[in-house]
């Protein structure tokens, strides 16, 4: 079957449901369901599984065997040990039972008798009579694929990922290869994974299944191209097209072997430095650099080499974090890390210290890495609350955190609902009135320049936020030093007043902080 085997699927499932509501009065009607959902086997020899008039994918077919032949809802549930067992989102054609069975049971009703026969009666003519089924045969030189293609995309479109798979499984049992073993080989593992690949995630102003976000970085990993998120299945074919020395066994092994490498950049442990890497990247909202992480975890993600991986982590941060912070451009960054894919081509293997080289070999504000001056200007002198979006300067006070705390300091892990909060606040002219000075004298612009710098900006709950907003310094700072934990805000006791100056030193001990957090070498050599 090339398409609808959901829908023949999901259908022999309703009419089991029926089926085995019939009961008592009703059960002169159990055998014309059966038929229906049954094959006459005469001679066997194809198994249990013959008389089954659909056999779904290899994932679905111990879920199916059992909703086809439990013989009532209570069975089934206890096949599976408890109803919230069946909640789980793998379980969906036991729960297709459930809900039909439950939907049949409430039409029928509490009725006996000729009623309920009556009832039944309806139902199955409804059925037998009034649901058309249409089915097209194909001849044996019918492109079955074109056909599956024009017909799906007349109704609800499938993801990327499944026409991928439909074209690799029918390009291989054209080949005469084992579709089955290839299954369960290479794809079963991304079926068995459904709850993670199907979610939905959000990526700038849409959302999309996690696996269409792989495929678009494989893909452009994969042609060394920028390959459009509405394009994927165009673009894979394509692919597939010119590279005709690539077996569909060839093209799932490499699909398995990178998906595994996309699935575990959410895996690792949030405290670990690839766990903190993929943190602060996610903050930074930057995927366009997935492509080539994807092939330096693949060359370089081993025990021995881990070294190496955790300083190219390390310099691809940096480099991310400084150019955020210096307000550069992202819009090069697709051909950035294309052009350093393609770099490493030459390269039998990648190193910390070749890709170090390619990240420093530009000056052009397009790609350049900011050194430790215009990254320093820009952390002391912008206005950072209002030109970094509020997750990434969360993100950059957080991780300045974590570099003031030593050995001797707790392993604590921050809050989720930390806010951004101003030291001297937003509305000073209210609160905290120079006196004396009017709005546009020398003192009021030099105040209200530092008022949104790093110096004056620190992390508190949502609820001691408001609380100390627009106070006195003398009483924000006894609040803050008796609630917080944070090393950054248990430093602020040592200023006695709040003032720019006050705010210039912070800042300095703070970009301190940040260049040892995120160092740029002079030179392509491991420092």
């Amino acid at each position: 079957m090339i398409d609808g085997q959901q829908r023949m699927t999901t259908l022999q499932v309703a009419l089991a449901a029926v089926r085995d509501l019939c009961v008592g009065p009703a059960e002169a009607y159990h055998e014309s369901w059966h038929r229906l959902t049954q094959n006459h086997v005469i001679f066997g020899g194809g198994g249990a599984d013959e008389p089954f008039k659909v056999w779904p994918t290899m994932v679905d077919r111990d879920h199916f065997r059992h909703a086809m032949t439990a013989g009532s809802a209570a069975e089934l549930t206890r096949l599976y040990a408890s109803p919230e067992l069946l909640d789980h989102k793998d379980h969906l054609i036991p729960q297709a039972y459930l809900y039909f069975s439950e939907q049949a049971a409430t039409w029928l009703g509490d009725l006996a008798g000729v009623e309920l026969g009556d009832r039944m009666k309806a139902l199955y003519t409804a059925v037998n009579n009034d649901l058309h089924v249409v089915v097209i045969d194909l001849e044996s030189d019918d492109d079955a694929q074109l056909i599956f293609q024009t017909l799906n995309a007349l109704g609800a479109p499938l993801l990327p990922g499944d026409l991928v798979k439909n074209y690799l499984f029918h390009q291989a049992e054209a080949q005469g290869l084992n579709a089955e073993e290839l299954h369960a080989d290479f794809w079963r593992p991304i079926d068995d994974e459904a709850l993670f690949w199907r979610e939905e995630v959000r990526q700038g102003r849409l959302t999309r299944p996690k696996i269409d976000l792989f495929f678009q970085h494989f893909l452009t990993l994969r042609t060394r191209e920028d390959v459009g998120a509405t394009h994927l299945f165009p673009a894979f074919r394509e692919f597939a097209e010119k590279r005709p020395d690539l077996s569909p066994k060839q093209h799932l092994a490499d699909i398995r072997t990178f998906s595994r490498i996309y699935k575990r950049f959410e895996e690792f442990p949030r405290t670990s430095p690839e766990g903190v890497f993929f943190y602060r990247l996610e903050q930074l909202d930057t995927t366009t650099v997935l492509p080539l992480l994807l092939e330096i975890f693949r060359r370089l993600d081993t025990v021995e080499l881990r070294p190496q991986l955790l300083r190219v982590l390390a310099d691809v941060e940096s480099f991310l974090v400084r150019r955020s912070v210096c307000c550069l451009t992202t819009k090069a960054y697709n051909r950035i890390f294309l052009d350093i894919l393609q770099a490493l081509d030459t390269e039998v293997s990648a190193t910390a210290d070749s890709l170090r080289e390619l990240l420093l070999r530009s000056d052009a504000p397009t790609n350049r890495w900011p050194d430790d001056g215009e990254f320093s200007s820009a952390l002391l002198d912008a206005p950072l609350y209002t030109v970094l979006v509020r997750k990434r300067l969360r993100m950059l006070l957080e991780a300045l955190e974590m570099g003031i705390r030593t050995a001797k300091s707790e392993v604590v892990a921050l809050p989720s609902d930390l806010t951004v909060e101003h030291l001297m606040p937003q509305s000073w002219k209210e609160h905290w009135p120079l006196p004396n000075v009017e709005p546009h004298d020398k003192e009021a612009s030099s105040r209200e320049r530092f008022v949104h710098t790093l110096g004056n900006l620190t992390l508190l709950t949502r609820k001691l936020n408001p609380s100390v907003s627009n106070a006195a310094w003398a009483s924000k700072r006894e609040a803050i030093f008796e609630h917080s934990g944070l090393m950054m805000n248990r430093q602020l006791y040592t200023f006695s007043e709040w003032h720019e100056g006050a705010i210039l030193q912070r800042g300095i001990d703070l970009t301190k902080v940040a260049l040892t957090l995120w160092p740029r070498p002079t030179v392509g050599v491991a420092t």
